[in-house]
């Protein structure tokens, strides 16, 4: 059944997931160029943040998980190739300008919303998608 099949399926994800989790990585081996060595004597210890200023994440996906850990490469390719820009909120703040004119500064922030989404959407509105 359909229920089986997808219970299957979250099953071998699962086995996948637990299987890149206890993956023991050499970091020294996917370290950036000129990186100082990872600390792996005992009593020595890094921060979680030291460590990834020298760790290669993509260089790891590239030469090792993309042939042991393909799914997890793909959604680890995803995830890295999200652009973290303003760019989003520049929009928002821009159909806000073009939905509030100079002399209506005093607009309720209901109000001053629904007409920026409507700003916004006009074209898909007006093509009756929305």
């Amino acid at each position: 059944s359909k229920v089986d099949g997808t219970e299957a399926l979250n099953r071998k994800a699962d086995a996948e997931l637990e299987r890149w989790m206890e993956e023991k990585v050499i970091f020294d081996d996917y370290k950036f160029e000129n990186a100082k060595p990872v600390p792996r004597e005992a009593g020595q210890s890094i921060s979680f943040y030291k460590l990834m200023q020298r760790f290669d994440t993509l260089r790891y996906f590239r030469e090792k998980g993309a042939e042991a850990f393909p799914t997890i490469t793909l959604l680890a390719r995803i995830h890295f190739s999200r652009m973290t820009t303003a760019a989003f909120q520049e929009r928002v703040f821009s159909t806000a300008k073009n939905a509030q004119e100079k002399n209506q500064n005093r607009m309720k922030f209901d109000h001053l919303e629904k007409r920026t989404l409507l700003s916004h959407n006009k074209e898909l509105i007006r093509k009756k998608v929305i």
